[in-house]
């Protein structure tokens, strides 16, 4: 129970800032990764990342140690547009199943032997690539 007044914080669930892993830029409009030690970079293929969201401004850190500088992410319950991998594509058979991060702009239908880690689940394609919904 509240035993004073206080001030009620609120803000939207969909917009986030998380500090930079040194030695990194960040596009905006790129998919952006959480590592081990909650630092954000670029989606690339590794395993145990987890997706932060999609990086709402450029950002350089390639001359910043860890959390010298943040990036503003957003994510939530929208779904993302991603390009699809060409060489080990996600198809309509894959969709409502989780796809993985192969690179910033790129998911894949394969965790390529646990080497990748998962974006979310794929679910819509075009021909040009994936609606991804983060989980």
């Amino acid at each position: 129970m509240v035993q004073h007044s206080r001030k009620a914080s609120r803000r939207t669930g969909d917009q986030f800032a998380h500090p930079a892993k040194g030695d990194v830029y960040m596009r905006r409009g790129g998919l952006c990764v959480l590592d081990a030690a909650g630092f954000a970079q670029p989606g690339h293929e590794a395993a145990n990342l987890t997706v932060a969201g999609i990086a709402q401004e450029t950002t350089d850190n390639r001359n910043g140690a860890d959390g010298a500088v943040s990036v503003p992410v957003v994510r939530g319950k929208d779904l993302h547009f991603i390009g699809n991998d060409s060489t080990d594509p996600v198809t309509r058979e894959h969709l409502n199943k989780p796809c993985y991060i192969v690179d910033d702009e790129t998911v894949s239908s394969s965790h390529k032997g646990n080497a990748r880690s998962s974006a979310g689940m794929a679910r819509d394609l075009t021909g040009s690539g994936v609606w991804v919904e983060f989980i």
